[in-house]
């Protein structure tokens, strides 16, 4: 935690130093003194049984309780930093896989010192006839035997033959049912009902836009664009509608989000040249998300039109009066109006120019005075 610069907490940005350490004191200190407590060293330097000294170090595994908040922190750096999104329903589904392995482990272990513990020949260690075998295959056969009961399979190929291993079987076997067989089986049903639900509404709207393209006798390639747009939105855009989640936020908010995108490019731009701040501001609360369908003309020369957009994300080509095709870049203005005004202000362009990159970099020489060394692919120079 300390390695961040900010965290999110509540719903508040926590920046400050001080308050971290508020927050690690409230909630994660407590934990930290039992599971750094040195429980086993002690049971050690008293020449406690090997098995005291097996259970004083469970104090140290508390620290697996954060693992679902480490594991968050995995989702939010990989959905932040490639294409691969995990849902919050995957991510319930690997935290309860999770407490599955945790919970056998835990009562693997409690089954096998139960075994090892009865001073009678009925224990299902004898029973099952690994008296002889060593520690790890004892507890292979203990974790197996609290797979499948919290899993509610039960096999019963290990044998229970004791009350207290009876006991635990049926606290094992009730914890199961609630784990596995409810919150596994509604977490599962809930991802698969989404995606129906979301299929089903996407088909639907795509079969209801067909019959009432072909009933109105729609064009050809007027109905190959809607269709197109249709695909973008569901396999693109993932059902995102970018218009509801702003609506969804209050005024202050909304005019914020849409000013850091949106003030720098309209207050650059030569059609706002005589606008104050004020109005740029006022302006901005008034604009919309839009998504352009690929290959829409979202503007065309001597054409007049009276919208202005925000280029955002995704790929536009723009072409001037000369027939100079390029890529804009995220932020330009594009539209008639800005068009006009940019044209107006620094004229129409007249010659196409090639630009050659030509790549430099800083070394120092012998002596330590510094000199760039300057290429452009063919020649070599320094200065």
């Amino acid at each position: 935690r300390l390695r961040k610069f900010a965290i999110v907490k509540d719903g508040l940005l926590i920046s400050f130093p001080k308050n971290f350490g508020r927050i690690y004191r409230r909630d994660e200190f407590g934990l930290d003194i039992v599971s750094a407590f040195p429980a086993s060293f002690v049971a050690y330097a008293t020449g406690a049984p090997g098995q005291l000294y097996g259970i004083f170090r469970l104090f140290q595994f508390l620290r697996a309780v954060r693992f679902g908040k480490y594991l968050e922190g995995l989702v939010e750096i990989v959905n932040t930093r490639t294409r691969f999104v995990v849902t919050t329903a995957t991510l319930r589904v690997c935290q309860i896989f999770m407490i599955i392995l945790f919970l056998c482990h835990w009562f693997s272990c409690i089954f096998h010192f139960i075994g090892s513990q009865e001073e009678s020949y009925d224990t299902w260690i004898i029973a099952d006839g690994m008296q002889e075998e060593s520690m790890g295959r004892r507890y292979l056969r203990s974790f197996y035997w609290s797979m499948y009961t919290i899993t509610t399979i039960g096999y019963g190929s290990v044998p229970i033959v004791t009350i207290h291993e009876r006991v635990l079987a049926m606290v094992a076997m009730a914890m199961g049912a609630v784990i596995c067989d409810a919150g596994l089986t509604a977490v599962l049903a809930s991802i698969v009902a989404k995606k129906d639900r979301q299929a089903g509404k996407n088909n639907r709207r795509i079969q209801c836009s067909k019959l009432f393209m072909t009933t109105n006798s729609v064009e050809e390639h007027l109905q190959a664009r809607i269709l197109e747009y249709y695909a973008f939105a569901d396999n693109e855009m993932q059902n995102i509608v970018e218009h509801d989640i702003i609506g969804d936020l209050s005024s202050p908010l909304k005019s914020e989000i849409l000013s850091h995108f949106c003030f720098g490019p309209l207050r650059e731009c030569a059609y706002f040249d005589e606008y104050s701040d004020g109005a740029i501001f006022s302006l901005i609360k008034t604009l919309k998300p839009y998504v352009a369908v690929p290959g829409e003309q979202l503007s065309e020369i001597d054409k007049e039109c009276h919208s202005l957009y925000v280029f955002q994300k995704g790929s536009v080509r723009t072409k001037d009066s000369t027939g100079t095709i390029a890529n804009a870049a995220e932020g330009a203005i594009i539209g008639h109006l800005a068009t006009l005004a940019t044209s107006k202000k620094e004229g129409l362009p007249t010659h196409k120019l090639q630009i050659e990159l030509i790549s430099a970099h800083l070394a120092r020489s012998k002596n330590g005075n510094p000199y760039v060394i300057v290429e452009n692919g063919r020649s070599r120079c320094r200065s």
